[in-house]
């Protein structure tokens, strides 16, 4: 093989490392993110996401209006009461990945509230 053949192999060889390596970096652009379980910034919002309310107790005022949304993969619902216990003060019906629910809580009081899907997911709503 001559020079010339060579370096032309050498350089066949550059391009496709050279374009498998680009490749594989835009492919895993993000591989290595953790999801965010930082609770929303909105004093309003709850994060259902990792099959968790989050945070896991909300202090408002009367006349709140709070925002739940689904940042899982899977549907979830948002019921006041407690796994066997539902006490039909709101009821989201199921919310789909990246849905979103919203109630507006008038009077004081603690509200907890479930997943009917997952009854292992709770928290609550602390209205003063």
């Amino acid at each position: 093989m001559n020079l010339k053949h060579s370096l032309a192999h050498i350089s066949k060889i550059y391009i496709i490392l050279s374009t498998g390596l680009m490749l594989l970096t835009f492919i895993c652009t993000g591989c290595s993110e953790e999801e965010s379980t930082a609770p929303p910034t909105d004093s309003n919002a709850v994060s259902i996401q990792n099959n968790s309310f989050n945070p896991g107790s909300r202090t408002v005022a009367a006349g709140t209006t709070i925002k739940w949304t689904n940042n899982d993969g899977i549907t979830h619902t948002v019921t006041s009461g407690s796994p066997g216990n539902e006490t039909g003060v709101f009821d989201s019906g199921n919310i789909a990945p990246g849905q979103t629910y919203e109630f507006t809580f008038s009077t004081a009081g603690t509200f907890n509230y479930f997943c009917k899907i997952h009854p292992g997911m709770t928290a609550q709503v602390v209205v003063q």
